[in-house]
């Protein structure tokens, strides 16, 4: 058992877990602080990203505490490369959510009030991750909502269980995507590139409702972008 410890699937699968408790977890978070808590955003935003970071930080410590065995079975060095990969994942959802969380947004849900006549365009096809942009919002909040929509896609369930080198592949296209839709001011014609990279990869893969998910998000891409 302990010489399995180092074993990429093993090791991947536990990050794959980690980012996803730690994604569900921020989000709770967040949530009970948009409804229950009385303070200034400012103070929100503060408390969230304390929690994030502190959340982050425990995770990265319990990773850590099989080192030892590990290192016993020489596996050391892979240990801590997947350790450090999860750091970086966490931290870049860190930042996205807290982002979401700085317009409103909060998983998949605008946590303001909106007014009654706001026209919603809604993708049938993705049900697991609906890419929704709401067209009453501002630049910034429409990106966040793109941005989140792409996340979502890449931790769908058509994803999941793929091999190791796909996923690899998956999380290097998906994670282009996103830093080019963060850069300020966002090239559209890369962001469109990278998006139809993602797509391409999810046709060959036989992902097929990633696939329509992920052409329906570079459309309103390129109806914001462009």
């Amino acid at each position: 058992m302990l010489g399995a410890l180092g074993n990429s699937r093993l090791q991947l699968t536990l990050n794959e877990d980690a980012e996803r408790i730690f994604i569900a977890e921020v989000r709770g978070a967040a949530a009970y602080l948009w409804h229950a808590l009385d303070a200034l955003a400012e103070s929100k935003t503060a408390l969230l990203l304390a929690f994030a970071e502190g959340l982050r930080d425990e995770i990265l410590g319990r990773r850590a505490s099989d080192d030892a065995a590990a290192a016993a079975f020489g596996q050391s060095k892979w240990k801590a490369t997947c350790r450090s990969k999860l750091r970086d994942r966490l931290t870049a959802q860190t930042n996205a959510l807290m982002f979401d969380f700085g317009n409103g947004i909060v998983g998949s849900q605008l946590m303001k009030r909106l007014p009654q006549n706001v026209v919603n365009i809604q993708n049938s096809i993705f049900t697991d991750s609906p890419v929704s942009i709401n067209q009453s919002l501002t630049f910034d909040e429409k990106r966040a909502e793109i941005t989140r929509a792409l996340q979502d896609i890449a931790r769908s369930d058509e994803f999941r269980g793929l091999p190791e080198n796909h996923k690899s592949k998956l999380s290097g296209l998906t994670d282009e995507a996103l830093t080019q839709i963060a850069k300020s001011p966002p090239d559209a014609s890369r962001i469109n590139r990278k998006l139809k990279q993602l797509q391409g990869f999810a046709g060959n893969i036989g992902a097929v409702a990633a696939s329509k998910a992920i052409a329906d998000l570079i459309v309103k891409a390129a109806s914001l972008f462009g």
